[in-house]
């Protein structure tokens, strides 16, 4: 009977192409789920509910940058719908988020508006590429500590931005660290201390008390209240209440030298985000998790669109995305409303903005840079792990003395090395009992640059006048820095007294049988393969009597193969 030729495996580009085919039947079938009856009008309250949180975080997030707030309604309704459109999850909402805004505020004061527009266009081009490159997975290989040390600069430096607001210092004080001495302290405004302190409040007693009601919007309307009692406390300015028409920026009249490593932190840093939401997401709603590299191509297309519209750079929002699943939400058609009711308040309302406090906005940013230090999860790794407490605040310090990337380019850095630390100890050399004539050791763990040390216990563990048997099995990993530390090692203690014979190289190390054999040590011997094949599992797992009967079987080998070097000349084989 003939068989059928054997399947080649698949290619990358055969990989990638069906990846996309999935996500664009997957886009397609969660397009169809908005038009479900059954489901309709939750999504449609939902996707209201969401706007009502977004709209004073979006406001407060574009003055934060040093742009008008009727940017942040812009980017939210047109970067918004894309996102919900073209994402790799049904309920991420996309939008301006505190992340980005320390490196946004830095590209305005910088380039000014019209250079944003630039990076944030870049930074989409970016994204799609880091999309098409299937780098979405990464993101899932970044420590912890790194994460949290990333969230935890972004808390601190929204609370140097935004803390003179709260305490109505003059508008030329933009942040803490630039105060040079004490003098403008004299200028806290009372008033609008006291409207920030009842917004802080109210967004952290709210939750507890009334958890479907949207904290950040009743915030808002109890500021705004106050503001007409206390007259005085300054206000947003009034919306240009338009819509902007799209056009491509400029991008040769632009410093892109300058621009580019900009852009690339800001998709460095709205992927990251983007991703670490998509996961907070399927934390909470489960099934099917989130199609990561579509996702980073959505963000690109949404960072793209937003440049077109004169909006600001965007990523998934962790707030608003927590609040379209506490809404109930099950479909894109929740944070698509959510942009289109954004737009609406633009157009319909932009001219009652100018009643909210500043003080308000720059409370409610003040509770989100709070909820992204976890202060319970540094103790808990001090107590725990130093070194992980070690890694969250080196992230953090070096995050706000450089910059984003060279921050958690450390953090990883540091991870790697206590990673490769604690490898350094996790190299075990057991004896196996095969009788009084043979020892028999088994390497067990990863054999590389930072453990070859370890390699000292063979000599201690064999005895000097008996033949020894390495069982290689156990290796899990090897380089090519362990594999010769291994020959070195072996080649120094072997002997006619001692020969030495090696048994079941693993096989993914290709390093490790190349270096053996390279071997000019006349008593270092590979054991032959009926040996392999008779002791195939763990030595530790071996019973003795199997174990005896794989070295009975090679014990007439090794006593003729000795036999045949004492009668060779000394120079090798």
């Amino acid at each position: 009977m003939m068989t059928s030729p054997s399947t080649a495996p698949p290619t990358d580009v055969t990989r990638n192409l069906a990846y996309w085919r999935e996500s664009a039947a997957f886009t397609w079938r969660t397009w169809l789920e908005m038009f479900e009856r059954r489901s309709l009008t939750a999504n449609l309250a939902a996707g209201l509910t969401i706007a009502l949180v977004a709209l004073p975080l979006n406001l407060a997030l574009a003055i934060a940058c040093g742009l008008p707030p009727s940017v942040g309604l812009v980017t939210g309704a047109v970067a918004g719908a894309v996102g919900a459109l073209l994402g790799g999850s049904r309920l991420q909402v996309t939008g301006p988020e505190v992340a980005l805004a320390p490196v946004t505020l830095l590209i305005v004061a910088d380039e000014g508006p019209h250079g944003l527009l630039v990076a944030t266009f870049l930074c989409g081009l970016f994204q799609i590429g880091f999309g098409l490159l299937r780098l979405g997975g990464v993101v899932r290989r970044v420590p912890r500590p790194v994460i949290a040390g990333f969230m935890t600069a972004i808390g601190l430096l929204v609370f140097d931005s935004q803390l003179p607001r709260l305490l109505g210092l003059p508008g030329e004080v933009t942040a803490l660290h630039t105060l040079t001495s004490l003098g403008p302290l004299h200028y806290i405004d009372a008033k609008a201390l006291v409207i920030g302190a009842v917004v802080v409040a109210t967004l952290l007693v709210v939750p507890r008390i009334l958890p479907r009601v949207p904290a950040p919007l009743l915030g808002l309307g109890v500021a705004t209240l106050l503001a007409f009692m206390l007259p005085g406390v300054p206000t947003v300015a009034p919306l240009d209440a338009e819509f902007p028409a799209p056009r491509w920026p400029e991008l040769a009249s632009s410093r892109l030298t300058h621009l580019i490593p900009e852009a690339l932190a800001l998709a460095l840093l709205a992927s990251l985000d983007s991703l670490l939401c998509a996961a907070s997401v399927d934390a909470r709603v489960g099934g099917a998790p989130t199609r990561n590299d579509q996702e980073l191509v959505a963000q690109g297309l949404a960072n793209i669109a937003s440049a077109c519209f004169g909006g600001m750079p965007v990523a998934a929002a962790v707030v608003r995305s927590m609040a379209a699943i506490e809404a109930r939400a099950s479909s894109r058609l929740a944070p698509l409303v959510q942009s289109l009711c954004l737009g609406a308040a633009l157009l319909l309302f932009g001219a009652t903005v100018s009643v909210v406090p500043l003080v308000a906005l720059a409370a409610i940013l003040l509770v989100v840079g709070y909820r992204l230090i976890d202060v319970r999860l540094i103790r808990r790794l001090w107590s725990l792990d130093p070194w992980e407490a070690a890694i969250l605040l080196a992230t953090s310090a070096a995050i706000l003395f450089t910059d984003f990337v060279s921050g958690v380019v450390l953090g990883c850095a540091l991870a790697l090395v206590r990673f490769a630390y604690s490898m350094t100890r996790s190299l075990a050399i057991r004896s196996m009992d095969a009788g009084p004539s043979l020892d028999v050791l088994r390497i067990e763990g990863p054999l590389f640059f930072a453990s070859q040390t370890l390699l000292d216990g063979l000599r201690a563990r064999a005895e000097a006048q008996r033949p020894l048997l390495v069982d290689l099995s156990g290796l899990t990993a090897v380089d090519s820095t362990g594999a010769v530390a291994l020959r070195n090692t072996l080649e120094g203690i072997a002997g006619e007294e001692r020969p030495i014979w090696l048994a079941n190289f693993p096989d993914d190390a290709p390093w490790l049988r190349a270096e053996l054999e390279q071997t000019r040590a006349p008593w270092l011997r590979i054991a032959p393969p009926d040996f392999a094949s008779a002791h195939t599992g763990p030595a530790s797992e071996s019973p003795p009597s199997a174990l005896r009967a794989a070295v009975a079987a090679l014990r007439h080998p090794l006593q003729a193969e000795r036999t045949a070097v004492s009668t060779a000349p000394s120079g090798g084989e």
